[in-house]
C-alpha cells in the first residue's frame, strides 16, 4: 500500500456568481429526486392530488392505504354508488426497486378476490403508480391481458398468502368463472415522468416542488361599464366622495369632479389588477393562498381603517396608502405582487364588505 498522498484541489464552480438563495438552499432537486425521498403515505397523497386533476369528473376521491385497504390505495368515484358504482383504482407502490411480477400480482389478486366476494365492483381501470417504475417482465404482462390472466392463475397458490386467512390455494369453479369474465385490460401503470408532468398542472405542484409561478400576463383592460363583480366597492367609493363633497356624486356627474374621477379610474384599475393576480394564481397554488393574502392585507390596514376620519374619502386614502406600504415579500405570492395589486385588494375587501369606507 502506497504511503503517498495526492493533493486535493476542488474544482471551481461553473460560475463564480451565485444568488443568495442558491448559497442557502444548494442546487435544486428535481421533482423525481424529491419523490424518491417520499414515504409511502406522502406518495399516496401525491397520487391523490394527481388523480384529482387528471379526472376532473370524479365526484369524490378517497385515500385508503394501510392495513385493511383491500388492495385500494386511492379510489376515484364517478357516481354516488362509489365502490359499487363506476370507479378507478390507483395502487401506490413506493419501493426502492421497480415493481416486479410477484409484488404486482399480489395486488391484482386482492382486486380479484374482493371483487368476487362483493366488497366492491371491479374498477373501471386499475393503475399501478410506482416511482421506480415497473420491471420489464411485469410491464410485458400488463400489456398482454391473456398472459396476465395466465400468470395470475399460475401463481395463485402463492398469492393467497396476502388474502384473508383460510382462502383456499386452489382455484374453485366460482373463482374460475370470475377470472374468465374479468376484464384484464383494465390493469396498467403510469410512468413517473407522466405523473410529474400532469401533476405540474395542479394547484399543489409549486408547493411541493417550487419553481415559481412563471411570467404573469398583463392585467385585462378595465371595462367601460361597471360589472356586477365590482358593484359594491364602486358604490362605496361614490358614497365616500359624497361624504367629502357634501353633495350627491354619482356616475352621471362624476366627470365634473376631476379629483374624484381620477381616483375612481385608478381604483377600478387597481381592482382589476388584483383580480388578474387572483385568476393568475388560481390553478397554480393550493386553495386559500390568495385569500390568505387578502387576510394579510386586511390585518395590515385594520388599525388604520378603524381610526376616526373627517370623511369617508380620507379613510379610503389612508387605508389604501397603508396597504401599499405593506411588505408582503414573505407571502407565497410575494414575487408576483405589485403595488397596484395591494391597492386593488383593499377594494376587493370593500367589495366583500370587509372594509367600509363610510362610517354610518
Amino acid at each position: 500500500m502506497s504511503d503517498e498522498f495526492t493533493s486535493f484541489h476542488p474544482t471551481s464552480p461553473r460560475s463564480p456568481l451565485q444568488t443568495a438563495a442558491a448559497v442557502q438552499a444548494g442546487p435544486p432537486i428535481s421533482p423525481q429526486g424529491r419523490i424518491y425521498l417520499y414515504d409511502p403515505d406522502e406518495w399516496e397523497e401525491f397520487t391523490r392530488e394527481w388523480a384529482a386533476w387528471r379526472e376532473k369528473r370524479y365526484t369524490k376521491i378517497e385515500k385508503y392505504g394501510g392495513s385493511g385497504d383491500k388492495g385500494i390505495d386511492v379510489a376515484g368515484f364517478t357516481d354516488a354508488d362509489e365502490l359499487l358504482g363506476v370507479w378507478d383504482c390507483y395502487q401506490c407502490k413506493h419501493y426502492s426497486h421497480p415493481l416486479n411480477r410477484s409484488d404486482g400480482l399480489k395486488e391484482i389478486a386482492k382486486i380479484i378476490f374482493f371483487s368476487l366476494r362483493g366488497d366492491y365492483a371491479p374498477p373501471r381501470k386499475y393503475r399501478f403508480v410506482a416511482p421506480r417504475g415497473i420491471s420489464t417482465a411485469f410491464s410485458q404482462l400488463l400489456s398482454n391481458s391473456v398472459k396476465l390472466r395466465e400468470a395470475l392463475i399460475e401463481d395463485w397458490p402463492k398469492l393467497v398468502a396476502v388474502l384473508p386467512p383460510g382462502t383456499p390455494p386452489k382455484i374453485g369453479s366460482e373463482l374460475s368463472d370470475h377470472l374468465d369474465g374479468y376484464d384484464f385490460t383494465t390493469f396498467g401503470s403510469v410512468p413517473l415522468a407522466t405523473l410529474v408532468e400532469e401533476h405540474s398542472h395542479t394547484s399543489f405542484h409549486i408547493a411541493r416542488f417550487g419553481g415559481g409561478l412563471g411570467d404573469r400576463p398583463p392585467a385585462p383592460a378595465v371595462p367601460d361599464q361597471i360589472g356586477a363583480n365590482e358593484a359594491r366597492y364602486t358604490r362605496q367609493l361614490l358614497d365616500a366622495y359624497c361624504d367629502q363633497h357634501g353633495a350627491e356624486v354619482n356616475l352621471s356627474n362624476l366627470g365634473k369632479q376631476k379629483r374624484f374621477k381620477s381616483h375612481f379610474s385608478r381604483s377600478r384599475e387597481a381592482f382589476f389588477h388584483a383580480e388578474s393576480l387572483r385568476v393568475f394564481v388560481r390553478d397554480k397554488v393550493v386553495p386559500g393562498t390568495f385569500e390568505g393574502l387578502q387576510d394579510q392585507v386586511h390585518a395590515g390596514v385594520a388599525d388604520v381603517h378603524e381610526r376616526e376620519f373627517s370623511d369617508g374619502f380620507e379613510r379610503v386614502l389612508a387605508v389604501v396608502a397603508a396597504a401599499q406600504s405593506l411588505n408582503l415579500s414573505g407571502h407565497a405570492l410575494g414575487p408576483s405582487i405589485l403595488p397596484t395589486d395591494q391597492r386593488g385588494i383593499c377594494h376587493q375587501l370593500a367589495n366583500e364588505d370587509r372594509l367600509r369606507w363610510v362610517s354610518k
